[in-house]
């Protein structure tokens, strides 16, 4: 039993020590590389700083995120890999770095920015300040359809709009009025250094005059309205109410005035 027990706990720490050497062989100690960044003379404090490998970026940090005005960079690679550096995009001047597996080295970067129309990554890259497109640019591009002249890459905000005169059907034969002509013309205007290019869009439209003649309308006749049957009905018997109780009062009148009584004689 006490046996069984040795051979558990052999086989338990073989185990655990074994987990540590292989994860460690799995992957190489890194190279270390530290220190300070200038930038055009001027010490940075917040640059970007790459390291890459064969054109391609392994890792990379920002100068104070170690400790306060410098960078710390813990490179993946085998011994004898050159390492390249660069600082917000830009090649520094120490780049070409032999890989030394394991090997802290203090390593102060310089890098000056590049000019207008150059290839870019980072805006602190650029002279002016502005990376528009991949390109440094003298200024910052705000419409969504400029960019910093890729055509020429001279580093100005250039319009990428373009336009196409279009034309609508005209009219039929007989001689008649023609369609609508639309044209654009494009008007270029620097201001400050902006240049900007406006479409104005110019219509031409042929009238047709047209007269009318309009015959005045005869006057209206008065028109009676015609009374219904019933009413004319209701109307001639009341006229002849009021004829007949005019007669019958015209003789009652005459009556009394015959039978009046004359005095008795004395």
């Amino acid at each position: 039993m006490m046996m069984m027990k040795k051979i558990e706990m052999v086989f338990f720490l073989y185990f655990f020590l074994l987990i540590p050497v292989v994860i460690s062989q799995g992957a190489p100690p890194a190279a270390s590389w530290w220190g300070r960044v200038t930038i055009n003379g001027s010490a940075s404090s917040n640059a970007i700083v790459e390291a890459l490998i064969n054109n391609v970026v392994v890792t990379n940090t920002t100068v104070g995120a170690y400790t306060s005005n410098y960078y710390l960079l813990d490179v993946p690679c085998t011994n004898g890999t050159n390492v390249t550096f660069k600082v917000y995009g830009v090649e520094a001047s120490q780049s070409g770095r032999i890989c030394s597996q394991g090997v802290s080295t203090e390593l102060n970067l310089t890098m000056n920015t590049t000019a207008n129309g150059v290839a870019c990554t980072y805006a602190g890259g650029c002279t002016s300040g502005f990376c528009v497109d991949g390109y440094c640019c003298n200024e910052a591009c705000t419409s969504a359809n400029q960019d910093c002249n890729v055509a020429g890459h001279e580093g100005t905000c250039t319009s990428t709009a373009t336009t196409t005169p279009t034309t609508s059907p005209g009219g039929g034969g007989g001689g008649g009025g023609g369609g609508n002509v639309t044209t654009t013309t494009k008007i270029t205007t620097t201001t400050s250094g902006i240049t900007t290019t406006t479409a104005i869009p110019k219509t031409t439209t042929t009238l047709i005059k047209t007269t009318t003649t309009t015959k005045p309308k005869p006057p209206k006749k008065l028109e009676i309205p015609a009374l219904p049957t019933v009413q004319v009905i209701g109307i001639i018997v009341g006229v002849v109410a009021v004829l007949a109780l005019v007669v019958f009062i015209f003789i009652r009148i005459q009556a009394a005035k015959t039978t009046e009584v004359k005095p008795m004689a004395t």
